[in-house]
């Protein structure tokens, strides 16, 4: 499925919760481990992640044409979230605005 190009390198392994424990190395099975485990050169402290080993990494790249796709299935997964947040948001905003106008509303007599 690679278009034959690769690279490899190797980086650091962080643990990618403050919750995580050292100990966690030898008590997590390989699954869990997977799961709290990023790859990552830079210094990822100051997010509460700390430093558990070294990785080497190797990429097989995808063929462009699948890149390309992939590429477009995740801009429109963020467009409809997009649509999703701001049509949330001006429901909320409508919604306000017909609470303010029911408590300004004077019937005439």
């Amino acid at each position: 499925m690679s278009d034959g190009r690769k690279i490899a390198f190797e980086t650091k392994a962080w643990f990618t919760g403050s919750w995580q424990k050292p100990q966690d190395v030898v008590e997590l099975d390989e699954r869990a481990l997977q799961s709290v485990t990023a790859f990552s050169t830079a210094d990822m402290e100051s997010n509460g992640w700390f430093q558990i080993g070294r990785a080497r990494i190797v990429i097989e790249f995808f063929p462009l044409a699948s890149a390309i796709e992939k590429k477009i299935d995740a801009l429109q997964a963020e467009r409809q979230r997009l649509r999703a947040n701001t049509e949330a948001t001006c429901t909320r905003i409508e919604g306000e605005i017909q609470n303010l106008l029911a408590l300004s509303y004077t019937p005439k007599e």
